[in-house]
């Protein structure tokens, strides 16, 4: 599907919320989330929302001049990253012709869901406005059996995430008073352009932000990457590829993150990504995974989004009933596991000619030595949604946060 610069713009302002709110996500751990996941289910909120309620989630989603668009702008980005698969290709030693393998290097899934609670009047329009623009699906729930109610949906969430994940909803979170439950799920499966050699990988130490050290599996590989180096922030950049998409190391001399996360925003990607330069690249980057809970109430109160959790929301394009409707919980969770194989979970061109290249030595690869904290973002190539962000202090942890 060919993607619009209004599908630019609109990813462009959901990467900019989403890197505002991981700002605020557990400073000083092992953390992981989807900002684009927060950002798709809260937009989902908006063609219900009226008035005050409605300007501050337009604000806090920064969708400014997309907002009247909105659905057909999230048909159009949600479109674009629907159910793609590339699959594997293995050469024929006899033939050298490539055939596809039975795996998939390639996999992203982004499915939504609303769960309202049966006989509820709710607005059809509402409902016909998420169905479409957000292929959501729809399963109405008795939540005056609020036990079974979150089985349901964690099983939903079980099934979109492949088994990553067995759910989102902690036991006792739902009530009789539940009118609606709206669910986003993002699986990721990708294996890198350039894989790692599992023989290759050994213990090493990381540096933790304490000044301890821990013995980690650490991969290792030496390949022709897009490398950057940034003086003024004392900061390395290390782009991964898979197909399609791409990881994004940031690498500070220091290990610290706190600096280097305050001033994280899109223009500051941007100018890091247009640095990046093919090098031979010497890499050493430890084996991970992790997972992290977040209730994100008071982090989004804290943007801004003050009336949707009291009894002044107003969501009367969702409901016209006469007691309302306000959000009780936002709730996140994610899972990563990166290895060797890969993770489930821009244009400049510049020509350098000069006397003499044929008899001049190539550059020394440049050392790229993932032995201290570090962030990571994981990029859509054809949208640049950023679908993931991870912070790594300890990668021998994986600690879930609460």
């Amino acid at each position: 599907m060919t993607v619009t610069s209004g599908t630019y713009a609109l990813a462009g302002r959901w990467n900019a919320f989403g890197l505002r709110l991981w700002r605020r996500l557990s400073r000083g751990t092992n953390a992981f989330a989807s900002p684009f996941s927060i950002a798709t289910a809260l937009a989902m909120l908006v063609p219900g929302a009226r008035g005050a309620t409605r300007e501050q989630l337009v604000s806090l989603l920064e969708l400014g001049v997309v907002d009247e668009d909105l659905p057909r702008r999230v048909d159009e980005l949600l479109s674009s990253l629907a159910a793609r698969s590339v699959s594997g290709w293995d050469i024929d030693e006899e033939t050298g012709e490539g055939k596809p393998t039975e795996s998939n290097v390639f996999r992203l899934h982004v499915a939504n869901a609303l769960f309202p609670a049966c006989e509820f009047p709710f607005d059809a329009a509402y409902v016909e406005t998420i169905r479409s623009a957000f292929d959501a699906g729809l399963c109405g729930l008795d939540y005056t059996q609020p036990r079974a109610a979150e089985s349901h949906i964690n099983a939903w969430v079980e099934e979109k995430t492949e088994g990553m994940l067995d759910g989102v909803i902690p036991a006792g979170t739902l009530d009789e008073s539940t009118r609606l439950v709206l669910v986003n799920a993002v699986y990721f499966l990708a294996e890198w352009m350039s894989q790692f050699d599992p023989d290759r990988t050994e213990d090493a130490p990381f540096n933790r932000p304490d000044g301890s050290q821990v013995l980690v599996p650490t991969m290792r590989m030496k390949a022709d990457l897009a490398y950057a180096r940034d003086e003024s922030r004392k900061l390395q950049v290390l782009e991964l590829p898979y197909i399609e998409t791409s990881m994004l190391v940031l690498l500070p001399d220091d290990g610290a993150l706190d600096q280097l996360e305050d001033e994280l925003d899109g223009e500051m990607i941007d100018s890091l990504t247009e640095a990046l330069r093919e090098r031979e690249v010497s890499l050493r980057l430890p084996r991970f995974e992790m997972e992290s809970r977040f209730e994100l109430n008071e982090d989004l109160q804290s943007l801004g989004l003050h009336r949707a959790f009291t009894q002044d929301a107003d969501f009367g394009g969702i409901t016209s009933h006469p007691a309302g409707l306000l959000i009780s919980d936002v709730l996140h969770r994610a899972r990563i596991e990166v290895d060797e194989m890969g993770t489930e979970a821009s244009a400049s061109t510049a020509i350098a000619v000069a006397a003499g290249a044929a008899f001049s030595r190539p550059p020394p690869p440049v050392e790229f030595f993932v032995d201290r904290p570090f962030l990571f973002l994981i990029r859509d190539g054809t949208t640049n949604s950023i679908l993931f962000v991870g912070r790594v202090v300890d990668p021998s942890g994986g600690a879930t946060i609460d």
